[in-house]
């Protein structure tokens, strides 16, 4: 009974077993990766300039940390008009979804600095 096919999940029931077992290591070796990355984001950092940049902006010396580096690097990134940035930043906070519904909501059409269809055979306007 153990190929008997499944008819809602069209696979046999050693396929489903060694599915759930694959998904399983799967999730453990993401949940491994994910403490070791707030292992590493929690060393404090080991860059003079970064620390002078960090004691700059009024961090104290426990807050100057990896994670806290690349933060700022993002914010550096995001306020010099860095779209990728300014998103990630949004959704580290929760505010992407509202962000995309506020523009989804506008109903805009994105129109050309320069219309190309009013230009003669030399490309001048």
């Amino acid at each position: 009974m153990g190929n008997v096919k499944n008819l809602t999940h069209k696979l046999t029931v050693e396929e489903q077993r060694e599915g759930g077992k694959r998904s399983g290591e799967v999730r453990r070796q993401k949940k491994t990766w994910a403490e070791l990355l707030e292992r590493l984001g929690s060393l404090p950092t080991q860059s003079a300039k970064n620390k002078e940049i960090l004691r700059k902006a009024g961090l104290s010396e426990d807050e100057m940390v990896s994670d806290m580096v690349k933060m700022w690097q993002l914010d550096a990134a995001a306020q010099k008009g860095d779209i990728r940035a300014i998103e990630t930043q949004a959704r580290i906070r929760g505010e992407f979804a509202a962000v995309k519904n506020i523009n989804e909501n506008l109903n805009y059409e994105m129109k050309p600095l320069v219309d190309l269809t009013k230009r003669n055979k030399n490309g001048q306007a």
